[in-house]
């Protein structure tokens, strides 16, 4: 990907939340790191995309490059208002944890 790919991908992203501005050095930051990141310019802006259509925040960079970790361990979660503090944070541990029978994948 190149820098000009990079932030254009960063533009599309910035009008879709005009509400939350970024500074000039999170946006040249973002753009160095998707650049350095090696994904191809569409694959990132694919999840750019879905990010967009389906959150209402800005995505972190690692949101973009890794998309299945920002997910990850929030996506099998309740509603924060669903829980009880200390149940929530167990609930949240044990995501972490995963499966309790599963194997290890190599890739």
């Amino acid at each position: 990907m190149t820098r000009d790919e990079a932030l254009s991908i960063i533009s599309e992203i910035a009008r879709a939340y005009p509400k939350q501005p970024r500074d000039a050095d999170f946006i040249k930051l973002m753009a160095s790191r998707l650049v350095l990141c090696g994904l191809p310019a569409v694959t990132v802006a694919r999840r750019a995309v879905d990010w967009i259509d389906t959150r209402p925040w800005w995505p972190a960079i690692s949101d973009l490059i890794y998309p299945e970790t920002s997910v990850q361990s929030t996506k099998l979660l309740p509603s924060p208002k669903a829980l009880p503090a200390s149940l929530g944070i167990a609930k949240f541990r044990q995501t972490l944890k995963g499966p309790e029978n599963h194997e290890p994948t190599t890739k």
